[in-house]
This record gives C-alpha cells, sequence and structure tokens, in this order.
C-alpha cells in the first residue's frame, strides 16, 4: 500500500506542475507569501494559473496598494507549484537583507533556486540552484525561514533517510550545508532563533517506530547539537501511534532550546481505533534535555493541524483545529495552560460539512492574528481575528469580514496566509477561483492593527 500511494503521489505531482505534455495543470495555485519592503509596503511572491500552466511571480506594492514593478511583476517562469494535498510546503520564500535587497527560494521543476532581487526588482546576482556535494536531491517540497539575520535556511525531505539544510547569507550565497538522518522521514517543520540556531521536528514512518516524533537541533556553524539520530519525544506503541501530515510544530524558546507540540491518536483498548486525537507539547533546553520529564504538557483532545505563533517561549500562542473550530491556548514555564482549559474558541468554518482552514501569525505586540475560512448559505469567505496577550478578541466576537471574493479551497489548496505588515496591521493572502480546473487568481488585503478594512471591499488582485 505505501509504495502504491508514493506512485499516486507522483503522478499527481506530473500533474500537478504541468509535467505531462499536452494537459493543462489540474491544481490551483498556493496563496501568497509577503514580507515588509521595509517602506511601509510589501514584497509579494504569487502564482497564476493561466489554464495551461502556473507561473510565479515577485512584485512589490507600496502603502496603497501600486504595483511598483512589471504588470505582473518578476516572472520567476512556469513549472513551479504546491505539492498537492500539501497544506504546509512552500512554493516561494521571500527574507529582506535590512538593506532593500531580497532573497527568493522558490521552487521549479522539482527543483529548488535561489535570486537576489534590489528595491526595482533587478537581480542582483543570477538564480541558483540549491545543491552540495555532500546534498541529495532536492524535491518540489521544500519549506524555507529567515536565519534572523537577513539570510535563509532551506530544509527539504530527501530520500527516505534524511533531511537536508543549507543556510543562506543575505546575498544567497551557501554558508553551510548539513543532512540530518531521519528514517523514513514524513513531513516536518523548522524554526530558527536570533542566535543562529535551526530546530527540526518530524515524524519518523519506518515500520519499527510506527510514526514516533524526533526533533533536532543545529547551531549557527551548521553542527548538529543534539544526539545524531534527534531527540525522540513520543513512543507510540504506548498507548497509540502518531497520525496525520501536519501535526506537529516547533519554535525556538528564545534560550537556546525549543518549545514541540504534537498530535498523538490514542488507541482503544482493543488497539482497533483511534479514539482520540490529542495536542501535546514539550520544552527542550539548548542541552537537549526535556524541561517536563514527569509528563508532557496535555493541551487539547480531538485537536488537528496545531501551530505556534511568536519568537519566544514567553510569547508563544497555540492554535488547533477541530474540524470546524479553530482555537488557542497558552502555557506557562511549567507546561501548564493559562487561558481556559478547553481553550479559546476564535472562530467558526460556518456550515457543518466545511472544513476549517486556518493560518495565525505574531502580531508583533506579544499576541496573534488568525486568518480561517467561512461558510454561510453556500457563500464563501474568510474572516480575521486578533487575540491580544491574554486572549482577549480584538476584532469582536465573530472576526471581521476579510474580502468579498470568494477564496478557493479544497484537498489541494493551502489555507490564506496572514502576516504583520511592520506598521500594526497584516496582510491576508489567498487564491480565488470555483472549481480545481479552472484558472485561479491571487489576491492581497492590508488590515489596520484596529481591524478596518484598507485596500477596498475585494482587496487586491495581483495579476491584474
Amino acid at each position: 500500500m505505501k509504495k502504491l500511494m508514493v506512485g499516486l503521489i507522483l503522478v499527481f505531482l506530473a500533474l500537478g506542475t504541468g509535467c505531462i505534455t499536452g494537459r493543462p495543470p489540474e491544481f490551483p495555485v498556493a496563496n501568497p507569501y509577503t514580507v515588509q519592503d521595509g517602506a511601509g509596503g510589501v514584497i509579494i511572491a504569487y502564482q497564476v494559473n493561466n489554464g495551461r500552466e502556473i507561473h510565479t511571480y515577485v512584485q512589490r506594492l507600496n502603502r496603497q496598494s501600486e504595483g511598483l514593478w512589471e504588470r505582473q511583476g518578476v516572472d520567476l517562469g512556469p513549472g513551479s507549484g504546491p505539492l498537492p494535498n500539501n497544506n504546509e510546503g512552500d512554493f516561494a520564500a521571500l527574507f529582506p537583507d535590512g538593506q532593500r535587497n531580497f532573497t527568493v527560494v522558490y521552487s521549479q521543476q522539482h527543483t529548488v533556486w535561489v535570486l537576489n532581487l534590489d528595491a526595482n526588482g533587478n537581480q542582483v546576482q543570477p538564480a541558483r540552484e540549491i545543491s552540495g556535494s555532500d546534498l541529495p536531491p532536492m524535491p518540489v517540497y521544500f519549506k524555507a525561514i529567515g536565519d534572523n539575520t537577513g539570510g535563509a535556511i532551506a530544509a527539504w525531505a530527501a530520500g527516505e533517510n534524511s533531511l537536508g539544510l543549507q543556510k543562506m547569507d543575505a546575498t544567497g550565497t551557501e554558508v553551510w550545508s548539513e543532512v540530518i538522518k531521519a528514517p523514513d522521514l514524513d513531513r516536518f517543520d523548522i524554526a530558527s532563533d536570533d542566535s543562529g540556531n535551526v530546530f527540526i521536528i518530524w515524524k519518523d514512518n519506518s515500520s519499527y517506530s510506527e510514526g514516533d516524533i524526533f526533533v533536532q537541533k543545529v547551531d549557527a556553524k551548521g553542527r548538529v547539537a543534539w544526539l545524531t539520530g534527534g531527540l525522540q519525544l513520543t513512543n507510540t506503541r504506548n498507548p497509540g501511534y502518531v497520525r496525520g501530515d501536519f501535526n506537529r510544530r516547533i519554535v525556538g524558546d528564545g534560550e537556546g532550546g525549543a518549545l514541540a507540540i504534537w498530535v498523538q491518536g490514542i488507541l482503544s483498548e482493543d488497539g482497533r481505533k483511534i479514539i482520540s486525537h490529542d495536542l501535546y507539547a514539550q520544552r527542550i533546553n539548548g542541552e537537549g534535555e526535556m524541561l517536563w520529564e514527569e509528563d508532557v504538557a496535555f493541551i487539547a483532545g480531538m485537536a488537528y493541524d496545531p501551530r505556534i505563533t511568536g519568537d519566544a517561549f514567553e510569547n508563544t500562542t497555540i492554535f488547533w483545529g477541530d474540524l470546524q473550530n479553530v482555537y488557542a491556548q497558552r502555557l506557562d514555564a511549567a507546561g501548564n495552560v493559562v487561558w481556559p482549559e478547553a481553550g479559546i474558541n476564535i472562530g467558526q468554518a460556518g456550515e457543518l460539512n466545511n472544513i476549517m482552514y486556518y493560518c495565525a501569525a505574531d502580531d508583533g505586540a506579544v499576541g496573534a492574528a488568525v486568518v480561517w475560512n467561512y461558510t454561510e448559505s453556500g457563500n464563501k469567505s474568510l474572516r480575521a481575528q486578533r487575540l491580544d496577550a491574554d486572549g482577549n478578541k480584538l476584532w469582536g466576537d465573530n472576526g471581521i469580514k476579510v474580502s468579498s471574493v470568494s477564496p478557493y479551497w479544497g484537498g489541494h489548496s493551502t489555507p490564506a496566509r496572514i502576516s504583520p505588515d511592520g506598521n500594526g496591521g497584516f496582510f491576508v493572502t489567498w487564491a480565488a477561483g470555483e472549481h480545481l480546473k479552472d484558472k485561479t487568481s491571487s489576491y492581497i488585503q492590508r488590515i489596520s492593527g484596529d481591524g478596518e478594512i484598507l485596500w477596498g471591499e475585494k482587496g487586491v488582485r495581483l495579476d491584474s
């Protein structure tokens, strides 16, 4: 069965990236990626599905939402696109260097490239393929994060036994590369801290582990800091096993360690069915010691798709969904919940047959903002909410409507993204389109810190 599923995924990849001659891509675009431009505007990487192929563009918008580069922006070329059923893989990621230049890490034709652009959209250096003499091949699925010094770190699942990592400086030049031992690696998450450390969390699908969760730290010089095979957070033979492709997250704790969260499936007594999906957390110090040794922190039952925002442990907000709702919670230094035991219900997906997709981001003021999909009377929309450090809802009980343009979502989509705009507000980006095989467009909206919609009732269509 496992080989069959791998084969199906490869077939879907070929369709989704337009690799089969004569057939249009059958997957919509991923939701755009944004970063502040340092002048009150935004740099945005987005995609256009024209019915024949998917193109990735990079555009700069000023405060008034006017495009500053060519009509559609800088064309990174065709053939890039999200991995099917992949809510987290990047198609492109942007990183400012503090000097008005920007590094773009993007996928194209099953390869990942890095490109450096100036404030006018001109290439500072030619695009180069991310590679290394000791690194395994890189597939379309990858993740990239900033290193907090103007550079970036790219990570990718490499075959069945390893994870590839490469750190780049602000010009996109390689600083170091490393390969992490991770047998039968499943989806992973990565994070960095202000000291240049990188943290990775992944699920091991080897037959002997049945889905154990591992974490690893790589220091600022590219050296593996914890056990060679990573620290094991779970033993899934007792009492259950971990399930789900996107059910583990990690963030630096601000002191050289990390906070990890994961969902573990709990089996019935006869071991024949899963009776709960429980969300747990563990804090690991810089030396790789578990700080909550007696018992990991239990956060919620029947939880799916957890996420973390914040840049240090005391600023961290944990989110999760239950298919119809999205919740938030905070932990203290001992692993106890701080907000109401059941968490704070931020929003609902609306109609019962509507599955919740959401995204959360740090608000830059020790709080967080969330965007999610909502359906009422068959009408699709996006809603957003902001929480302060005490869990109070700042944009009304039900949040605000982001746009009158219906978002696309489904099994092959990515959740709408939200990110801070550097001026106390937020950018929200999403893909719009009704059906899987239709042409799909990318949109962006700007929201003030008080919840005011700033860029019109619809927002801005990026390919117009």
